[in-house]
């Protein structure tokens, strides 16, 4: 059966939250059943995604006071790139809120089979990627993918109708579809293709304005920071249903609370209120 996912970004550790079936043993139940999802999710275990960088992470040589080192290994971890340079993947990056570097979760132990939740950046560069001058970057892309040996959650152009990114929708559903098939082409057997929302547009048309496809999306996401918990992202869930797409919650935070004062409870980070 395959998974709903959640990705989460705290104030010390960002996070991500995948419920669904696992194996793996760092899961916890879910205690609450959400509003709007079906109620059998509330029995089923929820897998940790911990990002957006490597500080909040943790578990690695100078990076040794985040998540990892106070709670364990989780399941997964959030990564950023950008497909016209492709930093962050062999090399470190930094944009200005942590360092980045997948490669050290691929070459260190403790995170072996740890999976990845891949932010990819489009910003101002979908008129090349439509006119095949990045193409020779989705195939690099698609190389390290393979070799990551390991599910890659690949959130194309993420928050795609956010007015931050600029995306015109038939422009960035031009360029996710060629990015799809320019992976598919090589036979990736890891990647799943992530549709993600901002979670502030509840315009059914805007939204769907941008929805590449069917065949090109494996799951429907959106972000969920300081919204009303009434309405962030009801629409994309509404979509989400319709299409028999599972659900993501591509980034979490109590953005504007400092949890070292206070855990978060009240702030409607937990439990049914993000539903």
């Amino acid at each position: 059966m395959r998974k709903l996912i959640i990705p989460v970004i705290a104030s010390v550790a960002s996070a991500v939250i995948i419920a669904g079936c696992s194996s793996q043993p760092n899961t916890v139940a879910v205690d609450t059943a959400p509003k709007a999802l079906p109620a059998d999710i509330a029995e089923k275990p929820i897998e940790l995604f911990v990002g957006q960088d490597l500080g909040a992470v943790g578990g690695l040589k100078d990076y040794d006071q985040g998540y990892v080192d106070y709670f364990g290994i989780p399941s997964g971890v959030t990564v950023y790139t950008s497909l016209k340079d492709l930093e962050g993947l062999e090399q470190k990056v930094n944009y200005g809120a942590g360092d980045n570097y997948a490669n050290l979760y691929l070459d260190s132990d403790a995170f072996k089979g740890v999976d990845i939740a891949m932010g990819l950046y489009l910003v101002d560069q979908l008129d090349d990627i439509n006119a095949g001058k990045l193409d020779s970057n989705i195939s690099k892309l698609a190389n390290w993918i393979s070799q990551s040996k390991r599910t890659v959650y690949l959130r194309i152009g993420y928050e795609f109708e956010g007015s931050w990114n600029g995306y015109a929708s038939d422009d960035y559903k031009e360029a996710y579809r060629r990015i799809v098939d320019g992976l598919n082409k090589l036979n990736l057997d890891n990647v799943e293709y992530v549709w993600q929302s901002s979670g502030y547009e509840e315009d059914r048309e805007e939204l769907l304005s941008y929805y590449p496809g069917d065949a090109y999306v494996d799951w429907v996401a959106y972000s969920y920071f300081n919204h009303d918990p009434k309405l962030a992202g009801q629409e994309m869930l509404r979509i989400a249903r319709e299409r028999g797409k599972p659900v993501m919650i591509a980034e979490l935070t109590p953005r504007g609370y400092n949890l070292m004062l206070d855990d978060g409870k009240k702030h409607g980070i937990a439990g049914s209120s993000l539903y």
